[in-house]
């Protein structure tokens, strides 16, 4: 009984926006709603009883089990195979062999130019041989079909209800009959037209021979594909400017037309549902949440009203007449997005879709903050020995403390307790060992140095620009703009110049005027 509760619950749940507008009228032979109207039943089945309890549920009989095996039955067979089962029942019946015309065709294809051969036998044994010249560029495979569909419109003209086409092509055989699927735009386009004009019998069959049952058309291709001018004059050329189908099928694609909107859209009005289960469900889950209104789609919104749901280019246009239009006042994001939604509106993706057009504001641009982060690696230099730059020397110094001058005026006790015979030698002693100090203090350096740039490296943020990149320039560095409190931090644009690395930059003007000195990134 549990299972058939979890069952109820499960279907109220995924179908919640039919339970809570409709009454659900619940067929079953089993006395769920007395087991769930009494009051002693506890655990699980009293919280399924609360949860049920919020919707009108209706409790009866199941109806005779065969009307439902009918109609379950009658829901899952697809109309075509009711319409196969029918052509079982009632066969039609096969057409008398009087009646049957024969078409043999072939297609030749060399690199210069394409044929084709048509052998047409009426049930009298009366043949009619035509030969088609393909003046257009076409493949072996196309040329095939080219032969079939000149066959089939010529049979078309002398009113033949019963055609049995023979083509030595397996390949176009076995699309027409559906054995194999067509691939290419252009195997496709020949396809669709085949079969609109084989519908046009009453009867037609196609089917595939060796080459050596079809050497006559054979010949009428290949001379058709190479010239026809000393053919007999009892047998019919055509030359075919233009293929049967185009080439390029060109598909108008009206900008706005699908949006995120319309799978939602679709499946509130038709019920229509993607193929995949997992995307199935995740849509009528999604779907719960939205409602239809006169055409228009609206979202069911915590904070009272609906919301009104708008494509991508709808989208740009809000946030850019909020955040920098007439009553814009070039706010953060979440206060656009906030306003957007006050105002009634909403579609998927805001915080992204926002940030993505506020980044591209120019006067947001101009007074931004500037960034503390360095923008390179740090490099640092590095010397033979510490201080070589400045002529300093490393020596071990003369006290173990240092001094100051009032005790060299006014000599301390320790200035006293200095032994001056032995200071010389102590002071030649320290210059010998000086190397040794010169090594210690360059791995020092060394140590600190990396230790710098680690610091340094792991606060760097990476920002290189390619030449002809549209750059700003710090106000503050340039003085290009008068300096004030309400002053843009930024100014420009400016174009990149030149590259020379490491972070440094040569500018120009828009109109190519080059720009004292190099420039750093900040």
């Amino acid at each position: 009984m549990e299972k058939l509760v979890l069952a109820l619950v499960h279907a109220s749940r995924w179908l919640r926006r039919y339970f809570a507008d409709h009454v659900i009228t619940v067929l079953t032979n089993y006395r769920i709603g007395q087991i769930l109207s009494k009051p002693e039943i506890s655990g699980r089945l009293a919280k399924w009883a609360i949860e049920l309890g919020g919707h009108t549920l209706v409790y009866k009989p199941r109806p005779a089990i065969k009307v439902q095996v009918l109609a379950d039955f009658s829901a899952q067979v697809p109309a075509n195979r009711i319409q196969e089962c029918e052509e079982e029942q009632n066969p039609t019946p096969p057409p008398s062999p009087s009646d049957i015309w024969a078409l043999y065709i072939n297609g030749a294809f060399n690199e210069d130019i394409a044929g084709a051969g048509l052998r047409l036998i009426s049930p009298g044994s009366q043949e009619l041989t035509y030969a088609i010249c393909l003046d257009f560029k076409s493949t072996n495979n196309e040329a095939e079909y080219e032969a079939l569909l000149a066959g089939i419109r010529l049979v078309v003209k002398l009113d033949v209800q019963h055609l049995e086409a023979h083509v030595d092509s397996l390949l176009v055989a076995g699309q027409v009959r559906g054995d194999y699927a067509a691939k290419g735009d252009i195997m496709i386009l020949y396809l669709e037209l085949a079969k609109q004009l084989t519908s046009q019998f009453t009867s037609f069959k196609i089917l595939h021979i060796n080459m050596s049952e079809n050497k006559p058309v054979d010949a009428l291709s290949k001379l058709a594909s190479t010239s026809f001018q000393h053919l007999a004059k009892d047998i019919r050329i055509e030359v075919l400017k233009n293929p049967s189908v185009p080439f390029r099928q060109v598909n108008v694609i009206q900008y706005g037309t699908t949006s995120w909107m319309t799978p939602i859209i679709r499946y509130l009005q038709s019920g229509i549902v993607p193929e995949n289960k997992t995307e199935a469900r995740k849509l009528q889950y999604k779907a719960c949440h939205y409602q239809m209104g006169d055409g228009i789609l609206y979202r069911k919104s915590y904070l009272g009203p609906l919301l009104r749901c708008v494509d991508p280019q709808d989208a740009t246009y809000l946030v850019r007449e909020i955040h920098e239009g007439i009553c814009g006042i070039h706010a953060g994001l979440h206060m656009v997005v906030a306003k957007i939604m006050n105002a009634g509106y909403y579609w998927p993706g805001m915080h992204l879709h926002a940030v993505e057009i506020m980044r591209k504001c120019f006067n947001c641009q101009l007074h931004a903050p500037k960034t503390l982060c360095p923008k390179n690696n740090l490099i640092p230099v590095t010397t033979a020995w510490p201080f070589k730059k400045w002529a300093i020397d490393v020596v071990v110094p003369f006290l173990d403390a240092p001094v100051i001058p009032a005790e060299i005026g006014l000599r301390s006790p320790r200035m006293l307790a200095v032994n001056k015979i032995d200071n010389s030698d102590e002071r030649r002693l320290d210059l010998d060992l000086l190397e040794e100090s010169h090594e210690n203090e360059a791995i020092n350096e060394a140590k600190y140095k990396t230790k710098l740039e680690e610091y340094h490296n792991a606060r760097v943020r990476i920002c290189t620009f390619n030449v002809g990149a549209d750059v700003l320039r710090n106000n503050e560095a340039s003085n290009a703009e008068r300096p004030g409190k309400l002053a843009p931090k930024w100014e420009g644009p400016y174009l990149i110049q030149e590259v020379l690395g490491k972070g440094v930059y040569k500018l120009q003007t828009l109109e190519g005027d080059p720009i004292a000195r190099t420039w750093n990134t900040q």
